[in-house]
């Protein structure tokens, strides 16, 4: 008598072999794409920073950002200036350690901005000051092509100048934002915590 055991090729495998192939098919190219729009946002990015700079120096401020670099992938655009980055008024100049603004690739309108200490302020009419921290930072929200709110925290803050007592505080606070009820009006907060003449 003949044996009947025969095998019945199951489909299963093959099935589940091209459900892979097409998933991670769909995964490199959403990877791809999503590449693809990072780069092209970064790029927007500097070209907004270098209008930004543009703009300032017809209004008699540069900006000079030291080393800049474009990072963040994937999920942010960051700016990075080095040490040296400087800030140049018909007053005076200041110059910071390193600069870093982040904003969200998602939500590009709000900027988020850390300053690294100490600063240096040289002025023509006034003595060299310089300021440390232990942590500086601002928050930008625009509101289409203007400021919508703007928020600087800078955790105790050291003040120092020549010839002159320095001058430090636990905190200190300054928020700013479109007055809602009176066009071309900033509200203005300031806080100041543990101020100390030393």
């Amino acid at each position: 008598m003949a044996s009947t055991d025969e095998t019945v090729p199951t489909k299963g495998p093959s099935r589940m072999r091209r459900r892979v192939l097409i998933l991670g098919s769909v995964l490199v190219a959403v990877a791809v794409l999503w590449s693809v729009f990072w780069f092209i946002a970064a790029a927007y990015a500097e070209r907004t920073f270098l209008k930004v700079v543009d703009d300032g120096v017809e209004q008699g401020v540069d900006l000079d950002c030291a080393n800049r670099r474009i990072e963040g992938y994937p999920f942010r655009i960051e700016l990075r200036c080095g040490e040296g980055t400087s800030l140049t008024t018909a007053d005076g100049v200041m110059t910071v350690s390193s600069l870093t603004a982040v904003a969200l690739i998602y939500n590009p309108r709000h900027v988020i901005a850390e300053f690294g200490s100490p600063a240096v302020i040289s002025q023509t009419a006034f003595a060299e000051t310089r300021v440390e921290w232990s942590l500086a930072h601002a928050s930008l929200v625009t509101d289409g092509s203007e400021t919508g709110r703007f928020a600087l925290s800078i955790v105790e803050p050291r003040v120092t100048s020549f010839g002159l007592p320095s001058v430090d505080a636990k905190l200190a606070e300054l928020h700013l934002r479109n007055d809602p009820a009176t066009p071309d009006a900033v509200d203005v907060a300031a806080r100041l915590d543990g101020l100390n003449t030393m």
